[in-house]
């Protein structure tokens, strides 16, 4: 069985959609356990609605607790030998589990992944990716690289055996809820850290919805430091883990770009206050933003520039 963790928040317009997506999957052997995390629209009684149709929808409602606490509740009594992860404004081809599932199954991997969709536009990759199966290190670097493989850096296009998300006592592998935003970078490199065998289907079937009020587009300060403390609390786990170190540098890069993106929403606002904190993780990670860069003059052109703005 698949365990499906959907957290959901204030979507009612998304909301069926996406609900519709899961249950018109081809493969039926799956629960869906969708927690309500506070929402003050409608969407706890579209909830409602599903589940008194379908015996396989599980529904929590909570006070609002943030996305990685609704889905450590979902995960605590998730009870399928797969894992997948849905975004509540997001929906799914027909065949997604089906055809993941039984890759994943008949090559005894640990994880897969597929491609997915802006919207309904499918997002590709620059470089090809490894057909069949690889394994750890390709992994990573599929992983981190995103700018060449953007079909592999979230949480939501891949199915994951249990086994590679149990903790050593065979409890499940929780978020850390000390994050409001993030805390999906740091599980999704923990999880890679266990990945034996993996595979990747070209084929696309996750569509992402481009909303500029979902939390991967704030302009919330507090939320951009959560995402630097997220990349940085995994440089620090793969550096113990002793990952090669171009892995690293690439965790670096990325880092370097939100506080980059961070510094440029503060000289929008005309606030100094929080340029200087975000020039400053800028000016931490310059030397190896520059030289991951290389290939783009014209991003180490505009970081420099950034750097360099005083309100």
């Amino acid at each position: 069985m698949i365990s499906i963790i959907l957290p959901i928040y204030n979507t009612e317009d998304y909301l069926n959609k996406c609900l519709d997506s899961i249950v018109l999957q081809t493969y039926q052997d799956w629960e869906l356990i969708a927690v309500d995390d506070g929402s003050t629209d409608k969407s706890g009684e579209i909830l409602d609605e599903y589940a008194a149709r379908d015996s396989r929808i599980h529904v929590i409602h909570q006070e609002n607790g943030g996305e990685s606490h609704a889905r450590n509740v979902a995960l605590r009594i998730a009870k399928g030998e797969y894992i997948a992860f849905v975004d509540c404004d997001d929906w799914l081809e027909p065949r997604m589990y089906e055809l993941m599932l039984h890759v994943i199954e008949s090559q005894e991997l640990d994880l897969i992944a597929a491609g997915w969709f802006k919207d309904n536009e499918i997002v590709l990759n620059e470089k090809e990716v490894e057909n069949g199966i690889f394994y750890q290190e390709q992994l990573l670097h599929y992983l981190y690289e995103r700018d060449a493989y953007r079909g592999f850096s979230y949480m939501w296009n891949k199915l994951y055996r249990r086994e590679i998300l149990q903790e050593s006592d065979g409890s499940i592998m929780e978020f850390d809820e000390s994050l409001r935003l993030g805390g999906d970078v740091i599980y999704l490199a923990r999880a890679a850290l266990r990945v034996n065998k993996a595979m990747y289907l070209p084929e696309a079937f996750y569509h992402y919805r481009i909303r500029k009020d979902s939390g991967s587009h704030t302009t919330n300060f507090d939320s951009f430091r959560d995402w630097i403390k997220a990349y940085e609390i995994t440089i620090c786990l793969y550096e113990k883990s002793k990952i090669e170190k171009e892995i690293i540098d690439l965790l670096k890069r990325f880092l370097a770009y939100h506080a980059w993106e961070a510094a440029g929403i503060a000289i929008q606002l005309n606030n100094n206050k929080e340029l200087k904190y975000f020039q400053n993780v800028m000016l931490d990670y310059r030397d190896v933003y520059i030289k991951m860069n290389r290939n783009h003059p014209d991003w180490v052109k505009q970081y420099e520039e950034r750097l360099e703005v005083c309100l």
